[in-house]
């Protein structure tokens, strides 16, 4: 799951201080600096609706290679790598870009002047072995160990829990944060003006839980109850609602006041973070207006995140007068469990003109899903990424079969924790297709990372497969970039996260499983927020999926309701679709916007299939209720599935003149339900044995985990080439058997007659 940077103390100020020293880790040299000739001036351009890097104006395919600099071990595998890298033609680099001095100041409160010895050695590392090295800087906007500011730093701005333990600065600490933006100003200005600069082609900016930017033991502990947070929700409160009859409206208490509101305290059990128990019932949603605080202090906590973000942003766009990237993790929206992770508000950060590049560790859940036969999904909505004109990075933090498991390892670095290592090198080269294929696919790049400096890239033969058969397919895309046009939009709702009361298992299974099993269904599926169908943004597709669309405002209702009117594609509607309106539960709601007459009837989650799902069974496999559960009692609806326990309609599909709607009453939707809704619905169905497929219509990766035939489904017209051969197509069938061992990764492109 997100999160891997280790708890080198349980003190949490100096926990705060505990980025490794790289001092201790570097020889001491004098500065390598290959002279660049030009400016360096890096950017994500739109071309033809693409997103594409851009060094000094050429499309650069956005390969990277981070190891991990700061461990005290390890650090005799950076040269051999980066040699590799540097030969194999990458040479973009990252990694943790610490001891940057902060400001500070004497006694007399005039600014010490900085020495930036420490860091410029972490670059010189690099240059060393490559003297064409680019830079995408990881930075903390937490200070160094040595930064003499803690001393003034009172504990009252470290994060408070329920349990009255302490953890890094919280998020609200405004003498921190201005540090930090005053500090990285300085810096940045620094390296820009140095013969550094033209090396860098843009700033990491990372905060909170491993850099991540969601919130810091929120999984663990709950909310932060520090004083400096408990002042930025009041100050929230009252910039939201305005007056105190607004606020005790919304919240159902005649007492709420804006200078006595509480962060809310949680029911004992909630944390950590945890699935249902045993005869306990899941609740969905938060009862308003009695759970109004949760979603108002939910909302409050992304927003912050959000303004931290766009902060740092503006200054490094300021500081590099536009001419370098601004990355950042965000939007786990398939992964982060609670309405309170501080990753919700995806749709301003994608507006936000002076961010670039948006990236996540490809998804850890399940962690079986990263290991041959897996998905290996992005976390976020990398196609509306892709759509706002921003450019998507997959971590790709493989666990390789060249790990030494003999050798010392980080304690952190457990099986159960960060998943299997790979068993082979064929094993590995597999994987790093498939993602990359997926990556390629819907418009991103991918950096490699040695998580733990063990050398989990230090062989040739990784390197070649991606110089001889990656990078060339790369290159001639950019060439003639183009969109992702996928058959089916998977549509997310972020604002709907803020209502669900259910932290782990309603995300888990209606939105974690539903993107990998929608990655196995054979169809070209795309993952775009639900506002980018509702404002036009999202590409026209045969099929759309609305996953969590529990949410509607009022203004969004009626264009969303339009949309569908006048559109002939497919409508797939999951669980609780316009449930939530934004002053309590409407069930006319639910049946304005979906066309199904829907009725409640709490109890099991699970489906036996009729009709055109006739033979399978899907849902949530679990002896406990679920409260809201809906049921079909609708004549005009043919029903695709009942519910296991009661045999009442849970399913059921409409047609409507050139218009077909589906409602599926469960989450945890299989690849075989999904597969067969996706066709009837128009989508094109590349393979039918939940393979891992990806396909832009000029190249089709498909990845399975078992050894044996694969018959792929060609549209009309088209025909498969592998290293520059056409595949025979069966031409009664119009299918192409190929053979694929076990892990296997293919890589085809797609050829159309005239």
């Amino acid at each position: 799951m997100p999160g891997k940077t280790p708890m080198l103390t349980n003190d949490p100020l100096i926990r705060m201080r505990s980025v490794p020293a790289v001092a201790v880790l570097i020889a001491m040299t004098a500065p390598i600096i290959c002279a660049m000739e030009v400016k360096m001036i890096a950017r994500v351009e739109t071309i033809n609706q693409t997103p594409v890097l851009t060094l000094n104006g050429k499309p650069h395919p956005a390969m990277i290679f981070f190891f991990n600099s700061s461990m005290n071990i390890g650090q005799e595998n950076l040269r051999p790598q980066v040699e590799m890298a540097r030969s194999h033609g990458v040479h973009l680099y990252s990694m943790p870009f610490v001891n940057w001095p902060w400001l500070e100041y004497d006694k007399e409160m005039k600014p010490v002047p900085p020495d930036y010895t420490e860091s410029t050695r972490i670059l010189d590392r690099y240059l060393e072995v490559d003297p064409e090295a680019l830079f995408l800087l990881r930075i903390w906007s937490t200070p160094p160990h040595s930064w003499k500011g803690w001393e003034q730093l009172s504990r009252a701005e470290l994060a408070l829990y329920d349990d009255g333990s302490t953890g890094m600065a919280s998020l609200a600490s405004e003498p921190l944060w201005k540090a930090f933006l005053e500090s990285f100003q300085r810096m940045v200005e620094h390296f820009e003006a140095s013969p550094y600069g033209p090396h860098i082609i843009g700033y990491h900016i990372g905060g909170q839980n491993s850099t991540e930017w969601f919130c810091d033991m929120y999984r663990e502990k709950g909310p932060d109850y520090s004083a400096p947070n408990q002042t930025g929700f009041r100050r929230w409160l009252e910039k939201q609602y305005r007056t105190e009859n607004a606020l005790q409206s919304s919240w159902g208490d005649p007492d709420a006041a804006f200078q006595t509101a509480q962060i809310p305290k949680f029911e004992k059990g909630r944390f950590p973070v945890r699935g249902i128990q045993k005869d306990e019932t899941l609740v969905s949603f938060y009862l308003l207006p009695h759970d109004r605080p949760w979603v108002d202090y939910s909302r409050y906590i992304s927003e912050l995140v959000t303004d931290r973000i766009m902060d740092a942003a503006g200054v490094s766009r300021k500081a590099t007068q536009g001419n370098k990237l601004t990355a950042f993790f965000f939007g786990y929206l398939f992964d982060l469990p609670g309405s309170m992770s501080g990753h919700w508000e995806l749709e301003r950060i994608l507006n936000c003109p002076d961010i670039d590049i948006l990236c996540a560790p490809y998804s850890y859940l399940p962690l079986e899903e990263r290991l041959s036969g897996g998905s290996s999904g992005a976390m976020s909505l990398i196609d509306s990424v892709a759509a706002h004109g921003k450019l998507w990075i997959n971590e790709d933090d493989m666990r390789t079969h060249l790990i030494d498991k003999e050798k010392e390892l980080p304690v952190w670095l457990s099986e159960e924790g960060f998943g299997k290592q790979t068993s082979s090198l064929s094993e590995t080269i597999n994987l790093l297709k498939r993602n990359l294929g997926f990556v390629q696919t819907h418009r991103g790049g991918t950096w490699w990372m040695d998580l733990i400096a063990a050398g989990s890239f230090a062989d040739d033969a990784i390197w070649g497969a991606l110089k001889t058969e990656i990078l060339p397919k790369w290159e001639k895309r950019l060439s003639n970039p183009a969109p992702y046009q996928p058959d089916v939009a998977i549509l997310v709702d972020p604002m709907s996260r803020y209502l669900c009361k259910n932290d782990w298992d309603l995300s888990f299974h209606g939105l974690t499983l539903l993107r990998n099993n929608a990655m196995k269904s054979g169809a070209s599926v795309g993952f775009y927020l639900l506002s980018d169908f509702i404002n036009g943004i999202a590409p026209e597709c045969p099929v759309y999926l609305f996953a969590n669309a529990f949410w509607l405002s009022d203004s969004y209702y009626p264009v969303l309701q339009s949309r569908i009117k006048n559109s002939k594609s497919a409508f797939i509607w999951l669980y609780a679709p316009g449930f939530m309106p934004p002053d309590g539960i409407s069930l006319e709601r639910m049946r304005s916007l979906t066309g199904f007459n829907l009725v409640q009837n709490e109890g099991l989650m699970g489906s036996l299939g009729k009709g055109l799902l006739e033979g399978l069974s899907w849902g949530w496999p679990t002896s406990n209720r679920v409260s809201p559960r809906f049921v079909l009692e609708d004549s005009r609806a043919e029903t695709l599935g009942v519910y296991r326990d009661c045999r009442l309609p849970s399913s059921g599909m409409v047609h409507t003149g050139q218009q077909s709607s589906f409602f599926l009453g469960d989450f945890e939707i299989s690849p075989d339900v999904l597969r067969r809704l996706f066709r009837a619905g128009g989508a094109h169905i590349w393979t039918e044995g939940g393979e891992v497929v990806h396909t832009d219509r000029d190249n089709l990766i498909i990845h399975s985990g078992n050894a044996g035939s694969i018959p792929v489904s060609l549209p009309a017209g088209t025909l498969l080439v592998r290293n520059g051969e056409g595949l025979k197509t069966d031409p009664a069938s119009g299918k192409v058997e190929i053979t694929s061992k076990a892990g296997e990764t293919h890589w085809f492109e797609i050829s159309r007659s005239n």
